[in-house]
């Protein structure tokens, strides 16, 4: 995940990273490096959902 509120560089190094990893990235609409991880604190945000799926392995 990466703020879509971002410099150009940081969606750059995000994409990098994801493809280096064999994975994917997405943008979150208005958020930036000190917010993007704000919906984390919701449990029934969809990243929170998608986050505990890649924790169970799926």
């Amino acid at each position: 995940m990466v703020g879509d509120a971002e410099s150009g560089e940081f969606r750059r190094q995000t994409r990098d990273f994801a493809a280096h990893w064999g994975g994917s990235w997405e943008a979150l609409p208005g958020a930036n490096h000190f917010t993007v991880l704000a919906p984390l604190a919701g449990p029934e945000h969809p990243l929170v959902r998608r986050a505990a799926l890649l924790a169970r392995g799926g």
